[in-house]
């Protein structure tokens, strides 16, 4: 029920990956709500450089539409690809995914 506080422990693994998903959304939705309602409207500037972040991913991630307006994923364990900086820490703080250090 909706303010009831969810407990880990008690879900299958299956359930525990939809309700990561599921806070990934809610999370990326408050954000863009909270702009929305304080006067800020979203918008992504043509020719705009986002700064990205390189992840391993540790589980399975579905597609998603980047701060950047363009789409990543589905990602698979192991995959390992380069998504906006944002992006890039809900899913390290999730543990969803690990940044990977870059030389250059």
């Amino acid at each position: 029920m909706a303010g009831e506080t969810v407990v880990k422990e008690g879900l299958t693994e299956e359930e525990e990956k939809l309700w990561r998903e599921m806070l990934t959304s809610t999370e990326s939705y408050q954000s863009l709500l909270k702009g929305v309602l304080s006067g800020r409207l979203p918008t992504v500037e043509v020719g705009e450089r986002v700064r990205k972040r390189v992840l391993r991913f540790l589980q399975e991630i579905p597609a998603i539409i980047g701060v950047d307006m363009k789409p990543y994923g589905p990602f698979k364990p192991e995959d390992v690809a380069s998504v906006p900086d944002q992006n890039a820490k809900v899913f390290v703080k999730q543990g969803l995914a690990v940044e990977v250090e870059v030389k250059v």
